[in-house]
């Protein structure tokens, strides 16, 4: 008996312990995880900049959750002295910032006015980045390649986005406060990917950047052009608002149509 028991014990002490459940990955504050996956990118039946459709590897990400707000914004300018939006912009004057500050009520929307290089410096400001499109287009199709943020019928667009044909129906005429429609949230928890302003994404705009079609990677040269993805407000049409549409426009434009939200990478041991 006393043989079986040593027997027994020796056998327990020698196994291989089962392998740790891997921790869950906890997003900062204020931002959704993107897990790793195959990112459906492009459209074959889309323009010729979104041809062909492909899937590619995109490693695992974080995403802001909402759009950058005014508040948000605020606090850069503040601690960094960095130009308020719409410096210069006299066609814009009705939604300047007044005296360094955002109009009154509008602290929950999404900043807008802001040039490419401003949605990089407060992304670098706030400790994350500019997402890619690569990882822009990831967070809004998710796993299964959907065609707008929460979906592939456009028939329920009016609830789920700020667009320009919607305003009758969500009683906005402008931006909507960033934290609205979370019916239209994308799988992974980000609203208004689809709507409300254009999102500015880390890449020059190239018709057909290399990733696209399978080569290997290389830098994309600067054309003096960025691409903005998502729709906005003022767009009044489904196709613009597809998830794998390209817009671009100089990197030193502004509007109030568009916007941006940051990236950020998963600490190296996760």
């Amino acid at each position: 008996m006393i043989a079986g028991w040593l027997i027994a014990l020796a056998l327990a002490t020698t196994a291989p312990a089962e392998a740790a459940e891997p921790e869950p990955v906890e997003p900062p504050a204020g931002m959704v995880l993107v897990p790793s996956g195959e990112a459906w990118i492009g459209d074959d039946e889309g323009d010729p900049d979104e041809v062909p459709a492909v899937r590619l590897p995109v490693a695992a990400f974080f995403l802001d959750r909402t759009e950058v707000t005014n508040d948000a914004y605020r606090g850069f300018v503040g601690e960094t002295g960095h130009p308020v939006p719409g410096i210069g912009a006299t066609d814009f004057t009705r939604w300047a910032w007044v005296e360094g500050e955002p109009r009154k009520g509008t602290g929950g929307d999404p900043v807008f006015l802001v040039t490419w290089a401003d949605a990089d410096a407060y992304c670098r400001w706030a400790g994350k980045r500019l997402p890619t499109e690569l990882e822009w287009e990831r967070a809004a199709r998710g796993d299964d390649g959907r065609r707008w943020a929460w979906g592939n019928r456009w028939e329920d667009g009016e609830a789920r986005a700020n667009w320009y044909e919607g305003k009758e129906f969500d009683g906005f005429s402008h931006v909507a406060p960033a934290d609205s429609y979370p019916a239209g949230a994308s799988s992974f928890g980000a609203l208004n990917l689809t709507g409300n302003v254009w999102e500015w994404v880390a890449d020059p705009y190239v018709e057909q950047p290399a990733w696209k079609v399978g080569a290997e990677r290389a830098s994309a040269p600067d054309t003096g052009y960025r691409v903005v993805r998502g729709g906005s407000w003022y767009t009044n049409n489904w196709y613009w608002m597809r998830a794998s549409f390209r817009y671009f426009l100089p990197a030193d434009e502004v509007s109030t149509i568009y916007g941006f939200r940051c990236a950020k990478d998963l600490p190296a041991d996760q």
